[in-house]
């Protein structure tokens, strides 16, 4: 199968019965262990803290982040209008 989380919402959106049957439902089983075992996890040192977090395009926008965000999503969007017409 080898989906990841984006190509399954873009393969469902399609109409792939193997990524509705086997992909989400492997990503939400997935989901939950690994919330069941964080804590374990995290004892053991297997998942540290986030060190890289603080760098991120949001933490250097001053204000709100929509002013970015949106823009961004608007031209997104209109590049896939034109690439599906």
């Amino acid at each position: 199968m080898g989906y990841c989380p984006g190509t399954i919402a873009g393969a469902i959106g399609d109409g792939a019965l193997d990524a509705i049957t086997g992909g989400f439902i492997g990503i939400v089983l997935g989901t939950i262990i690994y919330a069941m075992m964080y804590e374990k996890l995290k004892e053991k040192g297997i998942v540290t803290t986030d060190k890289f977090s603080e760098y991120s395009l949001f933490h250097k926008i001053s204000g709100n982040p929509f002013k970015v965000t949106l823009p961004i999503s608007a031209a997104l969007m209109l590049v896939l209008y034109f690439i599906e017409r």
